[in-house]
């Protein structure tokens, strides 16, 4: 339940108190509560037009994602853009179903092509198997982009939560194998599809950035809706287990470096305990030399833009097609 002395939006804030809560400590108490949630809010969504593709992982496991086409692409023909979109959900919840009305509503607004991945949760699978997912994706679209009619020079990659990790994770990881930098053993490497793709732009959504969890809204915000502090570190131990060390990729903003990622975007709220982190990331983009184009939105909670239908959600979205259509032009 949220503190009455927070001033969040009035309709946002009628929706918490609906809100049931959800223990990370229990992953699939956790995973059927958000079912439930999802299925809720897409009782009147027309998002089930999609096709569903299984790739191949190197162990010869599928690895499903599902493709999202605008129903009418423009009108000037050829190949079209991309979004690889990741799912939120702690890194333990989530899957196609939850952002099936999200990618279809990117797909009509941007006239782009939607990829959700279906990537591994923990902590059945912690990482590096999440990220292995997002570059077997990658590598899958640079090789069959045009039997797809994919444009592999506009292709962007996005994601929600802990699926904002994995994006930033995933534009990290291509940056230093395009640059040669050395890897250790335990991390994974992009296969030779994905250094034909050029990324334009990272949609980081109130992202998960940073393991340390060590900033003033990390620490204060123990009483918001959604995702509250205290939440963090199981998130954090679910993903990395007993890990020593954080491992490079894992949590993106101990990357020492930033120079050379694709311009960003990134969404932040005002009582979310990730809003530091993703300030503090832009500023380090800022700094080195990317593009960000930075929004806050006041009086808001994590990820509410979910809540699609409200005033605040509805320009969230706004945004964030917005976003996509300018870097895909």
């Amino acid at each position: 339940m949220m503190a009455p002395k927070r001033p969040i939006d009035a309709e946002l804030a009628a929706l918490a108190t609906l809100l049931p809560e959800i223990d990370l400590r229990d992953p699939e108490g956790a995973r059927e509560i958000e079912r439930t949630i999802i299925g809720e809010l897409r009782r009147s969504s027309r998002a089930d037009d999609y096709e569903r593709i299984q790739l191949r992982r190197p162990d010869g496991s599928e690895l499903s994602v599902a493709l999202h086409r605008p129903s009418r692409p423009k009108a000037t023909g050829g190949p079209i853009p991309v979004l690889v979109f990741l799912h939120g959900g702690g890194f333990i919840m989530g899957g196609l179903h939850t952002e099936r009305e999200r990618c279809a509503q990117y797909a009509e607004a941007a006239k782009c092509a939607v990829v959700s991945v279906d990537y591994r949760l923990a902590p059945e699978a912690r990482f590096p198997a999440a990220l292995e997912d997002c570059l077997a994706v990658l590598d899958w679209l640079g090789r069959e982009a045009d039997v797809h009619g994919f444009d592999r020079e506009r292709v962007a990659i996005g994601g929600l939560s802990a699926g904002g990790a994995l994006a930033a994770a995933t534009v990290l990881c291509l940056r230093d194998s395009r640059e040669g930098v050395p890897q250790t053993p335990d991390l994974p490497l992009p296969g030779d599809g994905a250094f034909s793709v050029r990324l334009v732009l990272q949609m980081l959504l109130f992202p998960v950035l940073d393991a340390s969890m060590t900033t003033v809204s990390a620490r204060e915000y123990t009483d918001t809706p959604i995702l509250k502090a205290s939440m963090l570190p199981v998130m954090w131990h679910h993903y990395l287990g007993d890990r020593g060390e954080v491992p490079r990729w894992a949590s993106p903003s101990s990357a020492q470096n930033l120079t050379g990622c694709p311009p960003a975007f990134i969404a932040i709220a005002q009582f979310d305990p990730l809003r530091d982190e993703g300030l503090h990331f832009a500023q380090r983009l800022l700094s080195a030399g990317v593009p960000v184009d930075l929004h806050l939105y006041s009086r808001t909670y994590h990820s509410f833009d979910t809540f699609h239908t409200t005033r605040m959600g509805q320009v969230a979205r706004q945004h964030q097609a917005e976003v996509l259509t300018a870097a895909f032009r």
